[in-house]
């Protein structure tokens, strides 16, 4: 089989993840060693390749990762339906722009979203997959309101929590997110555009 090697160290997010599916959608058969040199990047990549149905197998090296992607005659890349569930039509993503809800009194904002998670608990239709941007961000790190709900919704209900790593690396809070993944534009566009159904409350 053929070894491709993809040194990507020094470049940000998401261009790791999206020159590896570059690699692979033009790779019937082989092996593709990507190097990066963070923890995000090396995170993205092995759960991208993983969701492609490729196995990884994943080393650190002295200050880089060494994540080795195989591509086998059953892997087949589907990225744009990688959020395809059995039962689509019941499924949704929801999309959290803000750390309140509505655009009027910022107190009156704070109680309504905590009162929207509480309230998604006991929902039976749960999202399978929530998404942070800008100020939503907040949500996911230290001091908020919604950690409890959130840990729920992720352990129990198994709901895919991402949260932007631009905009926590804009807003400095990237070493206090508690919950979920620090995702990349990317994947972020690609489960929006897939997705039967998007929800901004």
């Amino acid at each position: 089989m053929d070894t491709i090697t993809l040194d990507m160290r020094g470049k940000p997010c998401p261009a790791p993840v999206v020159e590896t599916k570059k690699i692979l959608d033009n790779l019937e058969e082989g092996v593709v060693v990507v190097i990066v040199d963070n923890e995000i990047s090396k995170n993205n990549v092995e759960r991208f390749a993983k969701k492609s149905g490729c196995s990884t197998d994943v080393s650190r090296e002295d200050n880089f990762f060494k994540i080795i992607v195989t591509k086998g005659i059953t892997c087949n890349i589907d990225f744009k339906n990688e959020n395809k569930k059995e039962d689509k039509s019941k499924s949704y993503i929801l999309y959290i722009k803000n750390s309140v809800m509505g655009h009027g009194d910022v107190e009156l904002g704070n109680i309504l979203i905590k009162a929207f998670f509480k309230t998604l608990l006991d929902n039976d239709k749960k999202p399978d997959s929530i998404i942070f941007l800008n100020k939503g961000v907040f949500l996911v790190c230290e001091d908020s309101e919604i950690i409890d709900e959130l840990v729920v919704l992720e352990k129990e209900f198994k709901v895919e929590i991402l949260s932007c790593g631009t905009c926590l690396d804009y807003y400095n809070l990237k070493e206090k997110v508690k919950i979920g993944v620090v995702s990349n534009m990317f994947d972020i566009q690609n489960k929006l555009i897939t997705a039967e159904n998007v929800v901004t409350p």
